[in-house]
């Protein structure tokens, strides 16, 4: 064998393996992208799934005044039903009755493009705050899959915002083959009468996070 059909059995082989390694980097590319547009919609996607974050991708919650539950989730479906209040005055979303902030709204989409099914979890990765900065400590949410009610939704699971990194879909949420789920975030600061007061000037900053179960 002579020196150039050595050579060219070597950039074969050698073809062969760039080959091989891009095919397993692609399956492995679905949730890894990170972006930095600062758009009001980030899309990312890779393979088969495309993820859209409606509301932008970061968390900022302040300026909220405690409520329960079913108030502040009201304010939220009265505003997404176009309702008015006595005055004529359209509702706005997470404000009450006397103009103050209940609670934040943040909603995303994942849109499945393969005929497979696919399973994803989701989570909450709070950001570092800066000197001065003060945790709130009665932070709750709740998730809500809005994919054929937009208003009401079908809640999924709620509970305490931390400040470390938690699920939110934590059990594998399966997304259908050629289909799009949609899905609500509400935070909200919950009211617990004089234990509140810890939580006056307190920040949340966080970013949603969504993962394949691998």
């Amino acid at each position: 064998m002579n020196k150039e059909e050595k050579r060219g059995i070597f950039l074969g082989i050698l073809g062969i393996v760039i080959l091989l390694l891009a095919i397993v980097g692609a399956s492995y590319a679905w949730f890894t992208a990170r972006d930095n547009s600062k758009d009001d919609v980030v899309k990312v996607k890779a393979a088969e799934m495309q993820i859209v974050y409606v509301d932008g991708r970061e968390m900022n919650v302040t300026g909220l005044i405690p409520g329960k539950e079913n108030i502040v989730f009201e304010t939220v479906r009265r505003a997404l039903a176009g309702e008015s209040n006595k005055n004529g005055d359209k509702y706005t979303l997470c404000t009450d009755d006397t103009g103050h902030t209940v609670c934040g709204v943040y909603n995303f989409e994942l849109t499945n493009n393969g005929e497979t099914d696919v399973s994803v979890m989701a989570s909450i990765e709070p950001s570092t705050l800066k000197e001065g900065e003060v945790k709130f400590t009665h932070l709750k949410y709740a998730i809500y899959d809005t994919t054929s009610d937009d208003i009401k939704g079908t809640k999924l699971s709620t509970g305490n915002v931390t400040y470390n990194t938690f699920d939110i879909l934590s059990s594998n949420y399966n997304v259908p083959g050629n289909s799009t789920k949609k899905f609500r975030v509400i935070v909200w600061l919950d009211e617990v009468g004089e234990d509140n007061n810890i939580d006056q000037g307190a920040t949340f900053k966080g970013r949603v996070t969504i993962r394949d179960k691998r």
